[in-house]
C-alpha cells in the first residue's frame, strides 16, 4: 500500500511539473506598456502602429549599416512616443474642455490631408495601406489631431492679446505654439513613466 501510494505521488508530482513545464512554454507576451500617461497605457503595438511608415523608410536607408538603422529606429521610437505621450495630455485636456470635432470635420480633414499629397481619397488610403496602417488608426489619428488643435486654438486665443488681429499663417503659428507649450505645462503636471 506504501508503495502504491510512493508511486502515486511521484506520478502525480511528475504530472504537475510536466504541467507546469507546458504552460511556461505555452506563455506569449501578446504586447508591453512602453509608457503611462497618468493611468492610461501607451502599448508598443500602438507605438509600432505609429512608427510604421518611418521604419520601412529607415530600413531602405540604411538597410547595409545595422548601427545607423537601429540608432535611426531608436530615435523614431523616442520621438513618436514623445507625440503619443503629448497627444494623450492634450486630447485629455480637451475632453475636460469638452472639445470636440464632428464626423464631417474628420471627413475633411481627410480630404484636405489628400489634396496636400496631390492624391484623391482612395488613393490616400492606398497610400495609408502600403505604409502599414489602415483607415480606421487614420482616421482615429486625424480625429486627435483635429481635437488637439482645436483645443490650442482655444488656449492661444485665451493666452495671445491681439490674435483675432493676426493673419491666418501667423494665427497657426501661435497656435502651433500654444500646442508645444501647453504640452509642456500638462506634462508637468502629469504621472509619466516611459518604459522605452
Amino acid at each position: 500500500m506504501k508503495r502504491l501510494a510512493a508511486v502515486s505521488l511521484s506520478l502525480v508530482i511528475v504530472l504537475a511539473a510536466a504541467n507546469g513545464e507546458a504552460k511556461k512554454k505555452r506563455r506569449v507576451v501578446v504586447d508591453r506598456i512602453v509608457a503611462v500617461v497618468d493611468e492610461s497605457p501607451i502599448t508598443k503595438s500602438a507605438l509600432d502602429r505609429e512608427t510604421a511608415p518611418y521604419r520601412k523608410r529607415i530600413m531602405q536607408k540604411h538597410a547595409l549599416d545595422p548601427k545607423a538603422r537601429d540608432a535611426a529606429l531608436r530615435e523614431v521610437e523616442r520621438t513618436k512616443l514623445r507625440e503619443m505621450i503629448d497627444n494623450r495630455l492634450l486630447a485629455a485636456a480637451a475632453a475636460r474642455a469638452r472639445v470636440v470635432v464632428s464626423q464631417e470635420e474628420i471627413e475633411q480633414g481627410i480630404a484636405d490631408m489628400a489634396k496636400q499629397g496631390g492624391m484623391s481619397v482612395p488613393e490616400l488610403w492606398q497610400w495609408v495601406a502600403r505604409e502599414g496602417s489602415d483607415e480606421a488608426d487614420y482616421r482615429r489619428r486625424i480625429a486627435e489631431q483635429l481635437v488637439s488643435w482645436r483645443f490650442a486654438g482655444h488656449e492661444a486665443v485665451k493666452r495671445t492679446p491681439g490674435f483675432s488681429k493676426l493673419s491666418i499663417e501667423e494665427q497657426r503659428a501661435e497656435i502651433a505654439t500654444t500646442m508645444r507649450v501647453v504640452a509642456g505645462e500638462l506634462r508637468s503636471v502629469a504621472h509619466i513613466e516611459e518604459r522605452l
